[in-house]
């Protein structure tokens, strides 16, 4: 009840200004305007576009939805690996990998650094007749599948 109270005098003592408005701005560009093309320009101007490039062809490929989320969610970082659930605040013991107990459970760990991921990897590309370079970064590993195909 206390804190209830001590919000409820927060709130009191702060002061409104009734002769501005409220606005939206966009700081985009110099009209102040919200419009596509130049959220457009933003993304695509930005030094990051390397994030743009690999969204874009990510969602350009015929695949079923499902393994297209699944790709999305593996290259951001966005599975719940040990480490992204310890970076949410879930309590666990130990970010790392439970099943080698040797090395921190990451999404590069899962997909390359792992034997059995590896043995999958060149299983699949010898399936396919293509030599390739595996990487121990998941993003080059993606670009350089692209190009192959």
């Amino acid at each position: 009840m206390q804190k209830k109270i001590c919000f409820l005098e927060v709130l009191n003592n702060i002061e409104m200004y009734r002769e501005e408005g409220d606005s939206r701005l966009w700081a985009v560009d110099e009209s102040d305007l919200f419009s596509v093309k130049t959220t457009y320009k933003m993304i695509f101007n930005t030094p990051n576009t390397k994030n743009c490039n690999l969204f874009y062809t990510l969602w350009s490929i015929k695949v079923v939805p499902s393994a297209l989320t699944q790709a999305w969610r593996t290259l951001f970082g966005k599975l719940a690996t040990r480490d992204n659930v310890i970076r949410r605040g879930v309590a666990l013991s130990s970010s790392v990998c439970p099943l080698y107990k040797e090395e921190e459970e990451i999404v590069e760990h899962l997909f390359l650094q792992i034997k059995f991921s590896s043995l999958v990897w060149n299983k699949c590309y010898r399936w396919i007749d293509i030599m390739f370079e595996q990487h121990d970064d998941l993003r080059c590993h993606f670009e350089q599948s692209i190009c192959i195909m």
